[in-house]
């Protein structure tokens, strides 16, 4: 779940850094999400943005779901946007942050609750 705040800059919600095939998501000024894997040169960069935004100043639940074949993005519990994606081995050495972590983006403004991490895909 978060809570940005108006913002007019990229942010950060969600960082990896290191040679694994994890994704980085992003909020944009306009409140599209925007997830990214970029292996470090190790798997193919890979982009996919949501099809709505994110309002300001209320509680949305984000999902994100890399299941190795796609990305996909969950707002309140309905798909914003989806693309297949090549197979990608993840290396698992990296290191995650939340909130911030990425140098040339924003750090999140705002408010994060109930965040997890899985290793499968589940369904929103």
């Amino acid at each position: 779940w978060i809570k940005p705040d108006p913002r007019s800059c990229e942010q950060t919600l969600f960082h990896r850094n290191g040679g694994s095939d994890g994704i980085c998501v992003y909020l944009l000024p306009d409140g599209t999400v925007s997830v990214v894997r970029d292996g470090s040169g190790n798997v193919k960069r890979e982009q996919l943005l949501s099809s709505r935004p994110v309002r300001a100043g209320a509680w949305s639940r984000l999902r994100i779901v890399n299941d190795s074949r796609s990305l996909s993005i969950f707002i309140n519990g309905e798909l914003a946007g989806t693309c297949p994606i090549e197979p990608g081995r993840s290396y698992g050495n990296c290191v995650w942050f939340i909130g911030g972590g990425a140098k040339e983006k924003g750090g999140f403004v705002g408010l994060v609750r109930d965040v997890s991490v899985k290793g499968i895909a589940e369904r929103p």
